[in-house]
C-alpha cells in the first residue's frame, strides 16, 4: 500500500493508458469495419500524359484599390551645411562681443549712480559714501578674480618669484603629477 501512495504518479498514469486502450477498442467493435478499396491504377497503358484530369478553375485577377493619396512623394529639403570656417567665425565674432562687453564694464566700474535729492545733510552724505564703498568693493573683487588668471610678466627669477607663493607651489606639483611620466615608467 505503502507503494501506491509513494508512486502515486506512476499509478494515474497506468490508469490513463488503460483508460485509452478501452475506449479504443470499445469505437472499434461498435463501427463495421470498413472494405479496403482497392488502389486505382492511375498510370495504366491508356494513360494519356497530355491531358490533365483536374483542369484547375480560371484564374480572377484582383483588382487592387486606387491609392490613398496619388500625389508623388517629395522629400523633404536637405539641411543647410554650414562649413567649418562659418562656423568658427560665428563663434569668434561671439568672443569679441562679448570681451568688448566686458572691456566696457572694467573700464567704468563704478556706474554712475543718482544721488538723491536731499538737502545735502549728514545722512546723505553716509548714504552716498557707503554707496560709493560698496561699488569700490565690488569693483576690487571684480579685479582681483581677473588678475588670478593672469601670466605674470617673465624675467629670469619669474619661476622663482612663482613658486615662493604657497598655492603657485601646490599648483606647479599637481601640474607636474598630471602631465608628467607616469609612476611606472619614472
Amino acid at each position: 500500500m505503502n507503494w501506491i501512495i509513494e508512486n502515486i504518479q506512476i499509478v494515474i498514469a497506468l490508469a490513463a493508458a488503460i483508460a485509452y486502450w478501452l475506449t479504443n477498442l470499445r469505437t472499434s467493435r461498435e463501427l463495421p469495419p470498413e472494405p479496403e478499396q482497392e488502389a486505382e491504377d492511375v498510370f495504366g497503358p491508356d494513360f494519356d500524359f497530355g491531358e490533365r484530369r483536374d483542369e484547375p478553375a480560371p484564374r480572377r485577377e484582383i483588382q487592387l484599390p486606387p491609392p490613398l493619396n496619388p500625389r508623388p512623394h517629395v522629400p523633404p529639403p536637405l539641411p543647410v551645411r554650414t562649413s567649418a570656417a562659418e562656423t568658427e567665425l560665428a563663434r569668434q565674432q561671439a568672443i569679441m562681443d562679448r570681451l568688448n562687453r566686458l572691456r566696457k564694464t572694467q573700464a567704468d566700474p563704478a556706474p554712475a549712480i543718482a544721488a538723491p535729492r536731499t538737502s545735502g545733510g549728514r545722512a546723505a552724505r553716509t548714504a552716498r559714501t557707503a554707496r560709493v564703498a560698496r561699488v569700490a568693493k565690488v569693483a576690487r573683487q571684480a579685479k582681483s578674480s581677473l588678475s588670478a588668471y593672469e601670466i605674470p610678466a617673465t624675467s629670469t627669477n619669474a619661476l622663482r618669484n612663482r613658486l615662493r607663493d604657497r598655492h603657485e607651489f601646490r599648483r606647479a606639483i599637481v601640474l607636474r603629477e598630471v602631465l608628467g611620466p607616469p609612476l611606472g615608467l619614472r
